[in-house]
C-alpha cells in the first residue's frame, strides 16, 4: 500500500524518523514514482511524497495499524491510520466423498475430483495418500497451487477381496485447516472370466489308425480375477458313427492359476449284438455245436464221418468261424472329423470358451 504526505506550507519541511505499528513495515522497494527522502531531508513547499508500506499479518482477520512520520511542521508526529485482511491458505475439495460401486475383483474403476485454491495466496506442501485399494493421480503440478486455480485429482479403486471396501484420501498442504479427508467407498465383486487352450491354442489336429485314441492337452487360465468352478463339454461338429469325446477330469476349480484337463476321442464301439437274431450270432452258435454234434452221430454211427465233416467243412467255410473277430465291434470310418470341447462357468459370473478338436482317422493297414 501506498501513503502520500504533502507539504501545503511556503517552505520546506524536514522529515524525520518513520515508525510502523504491528503487522506493518516500510517496503524494502517501491515503484512509486516519487518516494519520501530519508529521514533528515526536506520536502519542498507544495510538494508531495510516497511512503510504500508493506502488510504482512500474522492472524487471520482485520488487522489495524499506524505509521508516524516525523516533521519539522507539527511538534508531534504525523499520523496515517492503516488496516489489512489477513487471510491464509485455503483448499477445497469437491465432491467431499467418492463411491465407486460395484468393481469386479482384478478390474479397476477410477472417479476425479477438483481441488480448489479458494484464497489470495498460493497453496503449498501438496501430498496425497490414499488407503488399501485406492490409489490417487494428480494433475496439480509438484506441490504448489496458485492463488485462485483449481487442479484434478484420480482415485482409482481396484479391489482385492470381495465385499465392501472403505477407504480415505488424504489431502495435506499448507492450509491451517490440513489434513483434507475425502471418504471412499467400493464393493468388490467376483468377476472376470478365463482362457481354454488346447495344445497352446484353439485348435488342434491329431492323426491316428480307426480303432486307436486321440488325446489332446486342455489349459485353462483364469483371467481379471475369476475364481469358480468350471465345466468341461466335449461333441462332435457333425455326428461320427462309432466315436466317443470326453473330458477328464470333466470340472476343475479355478483360483490363481491354470488348470490342465485331457480330452480323448475315441475311434472304435462295442454295441449289443443278440445271438438269436443275426447271422453272426447264428454263425457263433453252429461254430459252438458243430463239434459235439459230429462227435455225437459219428460214435453212434447212424451219419457217415465223411459226411459229417464235409458239413462242418461248408459250415465253417460259410458263416466264417474262427476268422472275424468279435462281431460288436465297431470302427469310426476313415476321414477328417471335428468336435468341440466348450468350457462353461458354473457360477453366477457368465463365462465360456470353446476350443476345436481335428481328427484325422486313417484305415486299419
Amino acid at each position: 500500500m501506498l501513503a502520500t504526505l504533502t507539504n501545503t506550507g511556503p517552505t520546506p519541511v524536514t522529515l524525520g524518523a518513520v515508525s510502523f505499528s504491528s503487522n506493518f513495515s516500510p517496503a524494502s522497494s517501491t515503484t512509486a514514482a516519487n518516494p519520501c527522502p530519508a529521514a533528515g531531508n526536506t520536502l519542498p513547499a507544495s510538494s508531495s511524497c510516497t511512503l510504500a508500506i508493506v502488510f504482512t499479518p500474522t492472524a487471520v482477520g482485520t488487522a489495524r495499524g499506524i505509521v508516524s512520520v516525523a516533521t519539522s511542521a507539527t511538534p508531534l508526529p504525523l499520523s496515517i491510520a492503516l488496516s489489512g485482511v489477513g487471510t491464509s491458505p485455503q483448499l477445497t475439495a469437491t465432491p467431499g466423498s467418492l463411491s465407486f460401486g460395484n468393481v469386479a475383483l482384478g478390474s479397476t474403476a477410477s472417479l476425479s475430483l477438483t481441488l480448489n485454491n479458494v484464497s489470495t495466496l498460493p497453496v503449498d506442501g501438496l501430498a496425497f495418500t490414499a488407503t488399501t485399494d485406492f490409489s490417487v493421480s494428480s494433475n496439480c503440478g509438484i506441490t504448489t497451487l496458485s492463488a485462485g486455480s483449481a487442479c484434478s485429482l484420480s482415485v482409482t479403486y481396484k479391489p482385492t477381496t470381495i465385499g465392501l471396501r472403505a477407504g480415505t484420501l488424504t489431502i495435506a498442504s499448507n492450509d491451517p485447516a490440513s489434513p483434507i479427508l475425502v471418504q471412499l467407498a467400493g464393493n468388490g465383486i467376483q468377476g472376470g472370466s478365463f482362457t481354454l487352450t488346447v495344445d497352446g491354442g484353439s485348435t488342434s489336429t491329431q492323426t491316428v489308425v480307426t480303432g486307436l485314441e486321440a488325446h489332446y492337452a486342455l489349459s485353462l487360465s483364469p483371467t481379471g480375477g475369476f475364481s469358480g468352478a468350471v465345466v468341461f463339454t466335449c461333441d462332435a461338429a457333425l455326428p461320427v458313427a462309432y466315436a466317443a469325446c470326453s473330458v477328464s477330469p470333466s470340472t476343475v476349480t479355478l483360483l490363481s492359476g491354470a488348470q490342465a484337463s485331457t480330452a480323448t476321442i475315441t475311434t472304435v464301439t462295442a454295441i449289443p449284438v443278440a445271438l438269436n437274431r443275426s447271422a453272426g450270432g447264428v454263425t457263433t452258435l453252429l461254430c459252438i455245436l458243430l463239434p459235439s454234434t459230429m462227435i455225437f452221430f459219428v460214435v453212434r454211427r447212424r451219419i457217415p464221418t465223411a459226411l459229417l465233416v464235409t458239413l462242418c467243412a461248408l459250415t465253417l467255410l460259410s458263416g466264417g468261424c474262427g476268422s472275424g473277430g468279435d462281431p460288436r465291434i465297431r470302427y469310426v470310418a476313415p476321414g477328417n472329423y471335428s468336435f468341440r470341447v466348450t468350457a462353461s462357468s458354473t457360477s453366477s459370473i457368465p463365462a465360456s470358451q470353446t476350443v476345436t478338436l481335428n481328427l484325422t482317422v486313417l484305415p486299419k493297414s
